[in-house]
């Protein structure tokens, strides 16, 4: 179930509008400060040797080499802090495997209330970090059941082939090392180790998903907008239809990805029994709102909320794969995410970069299964249009 609003009021539901970012860029203080700040010693100290004759390079080259210098290619294990707003500070563990044999880029650091995730990287939220070998002590360990985590993210150089994604995993509990040295665990074991997933977010700028995994059934339930595909017996499926292209994409009439926009995840509980009921999402731009809803996956909860109430780690990352189409291919119902014939796989045209920024974490109301309206698509919209 899912639907478009147009915001007109503070009443509307989801997080409130003023955290919805307009279409203009991110607002860069901390981030900028922190380069300004070291731009100028570097400036003082390169003008003072004028006289032993030494080349003055341009300010603008300075601030270039400055940026590259604090976040571009972090090579130890940890890569910086971020600010989770209203809630806490966490330390960047930087992954040095992607998966066994295959080393991470570690082009990723926090600054702020910014992370900046460089292509081939992978970081996990931590309470601590050392350098050294992987602890899982350090992990964060969070039950987000009755929360609410929204962020900014800028999506415009991740193309058709990429994939930015933000997600929970059960690793502070992993009980084995794995094949890359870090007690990493996910869905699909992709470093030997299998557990539950809650994939808050994996997208490019032509789509998006969310989806649920238990770690025991290969069921993964999903919602959002894009992919495609066919089983081994050859029959074709569908990823998660939600949103259209005319909604959700470059240019598009609600969240216009070639601008920053604003994603809540609302961790609903059942409040008579304190366990999972849905993860509805939310994606804001300006005045326009898109949402969707895990509700009608009521089967996966139960193991989700065991999950969840001993804590999961939140995880970034940022990779490409010629084999993306199961998040962002066209299929046989005719909507076109990723179908151009320059956007076939092995085509792919991924930025070196993708930006989340804004982090806060507040608690949902206690009558917020009350508030909530029905998802029902044909129903909101009606609502919408009055």
């Amino acid at each position: 179930c899912s639907g478009k609003e147009l915001l007109d009021s503070e009443d509307s539901e989801g997080p409130p509008l003023s955290h919805a970012p307009s279409s203009r860029y991110f607002s860069q203080k901390s981030h900028w400060g922190a380069i300004a700040l070291v731009s100028g010693l570097l400036l003082c100290v390169t003008y003072a040797g004028l006289s032993a004759g030494h080349l003055v390079p341009r300010p603008t080259e300075l601030l270039r080499n400055t940026e590259e210098m604090l976040w571009a290619n972090n090579p130890g294990k940890c890569g910086g802090k971020l600010v989770l707003q209203d809630f806490a500070e966490y330390y960047m563990i930087t992954a040095s495997m992607n998966k066994p044999d295959d080393p991470a880029s570690r082009s990723l650091h926090a600054l702020g209330d910014a992370v900046h995730v460089g292509m081939k990287s992978r970081a996990y939220f931590g309470d601590s970090c050392a350098d050294g070998d992987f602890q899982q002590e350090e992990y964060m360990k969070v039950n987000w059941m009755g929360k609410r985590l929204t962020y900014t993210v800028d999506l415009s150089q991740v193309n058709c082939g990429c994939n930015a994604a933000l997600y929970l995993v059960s690793m502070g509990y992993s009980e084995k090392v794995g094949g890359c040295s870090d007690y990493y665990c996910d869905a699909v074991s992709v470093c030997d180790v299998q557990c539950a997933e809650i994939d808050l977010m994996e997208a490019n700028n032509r789509a998006w998903h969310t989806t649920l995994h238990d770690g025991i059934k290969p069921w993964d339930p999903k919602v959002g907008c894009g992919g495609a595909g066919y089983t081994g017996a050859g029959k074709q499926w569908l990823g998660p239809r939600d949103w259209t292209p005319e909604q959700y994409g470059p240019g598009a009439t609600c969240i216009d990805t070639s601008q920053p926009f604003e994603a809540s995840l609302d961790f609903l509980v059942d409040e008579d029994h304190w366990k999972m009921k849905s993860i509805n999402v939310f994606l804001t731009q300006g005045r326009c709102r898109l949402h969707a809803s895990t509700e009608q996956f009521a089967d996966i909860f139960p193991t989700l909320t065991k999950r969840l109430n001993e804590g999961m780690t939140l995880v970034i990352s940022y990779w490409q794969d010629p084999g993306m189409t199961w998040l962002d291919g066209a299929g046989y119902d005719g909507q076109e995410f990723c179908k151009a014939a320059w956007e076939k796989d092995g085509e792919r045209d991924c930025g070196p970069s993708v930006t989340f920024k804004d982090f806060k974490v507040t608690h949902l109301p206690r009558n917020y299964a009350a508030m909530r309206k029905a998802l029902d698509s044909n129903e909101t919209m009606e609502w919408l249009d009055e």
